[in-house]
């Protein structure tokens, strides 16, 4: 297959000292403080429900460590931005706000960011893998691997929609309906779902592409390898010792 020009090896890359951008930093706080204050409140004064789950998302983005027994030390902040955005859009606007029901279509755009920001985040983690011998693949198959993973996640949740309106709706009060809307039917609603899912991860991936390519411009990108290497992935002399 044809290969992408940017998949180098980490050993060619540009390798300066880390700098993160102020802006990537602040915006990094601003989520945190704002996604993290919104699930206690909501907990304890309001939809005690997205609440908890929201708490649940933001310690497994800000305390990986403890979920994953120190496999992951910590997230990246370009990729921890992407997972505060996720809860965002899901519950925080679309749970706690009620948007799925107050703005029309806002399911479409959630099932077409989440997998955006899926395929951008897996795209980044296989290009590491790539770029540390870990993965051997041409550039275009990462692309539609990425792409394929990013619809299987959003199949998973139209199982779990459909589960739900069907054995827990109907037997518990207030409980969220999920398929179907005022626009379409389930059916319809269901297969255009999945069609934003795979675009989604499309556009995720060439996301993550443009952000590899541009990161290798002003000197980043092998510094990026080495932080989600070194925060993920196991190193390799350490697993040999054991």
């Amino acid at each position: 297959m044809t290969e992408i020009p940017i998949f180098e090896k980490l050993i060619e890359m540009r390798i300066l000292e880390k700098k993160v951008p102020k802006w990537e930093k602040k915006v990094s706080i601003v989520l945190e403080i704002f996604i993290g204050v919104s699930g206690i409140y909501q907990t304890f004064l309001g939809d005690t429900t997205n609440g908890m789950l929201i708490l649940v998302c933001f310690g497994l983005i800000v305390f990986p460590k403890f979920f994953t027994r120190n496999k992951i030390k910590q997230i990246p902040l370009e990729i921890e931005i992407f997972l505060f955005l996720m809860v965002l859009l899901q519950y925080v606007l679309g749970g706690v706000h009620d948007l799925y029901n107050k703005i029309p279509y806002y399911d479409k755009l959630v099932h077409f960011m989440l997998p955006l920001f899926v395929g951008t985040i897996g795209f980044l983690i296989a290009y590491t893998m790539y770029a540390t011998n870990r993965l051997k693949a041409s550039g275009v198959s990462i692309v539609i691997i990425v792409s394929l993973l990013s619809l299987g996640v959003g199949a998973l949740w139209e199982i779990f929609e459909y589960s739900s309106d069907t054995f827990i709706y109907p037997f518990i009060k207030n409980w969220h309906h999920f398929q179907g809307n005022a626009q379409q039917t389930a059916n319809a609603d269901t297969m255009t779902d999945l069609i934003d899912d795979f675009l989604g991860g499309i556009f995720g991936s060439v996301l993550g592409l443009m952000f590899i390519r541009h990161s290798n411009k002003n000197g980043r990108l092998g510094e990026f390898v080495q932080e989600l290497e070194s925060d993920i992935f196991e190193d390799k002399n350490q697993s040999k010792k054991k």
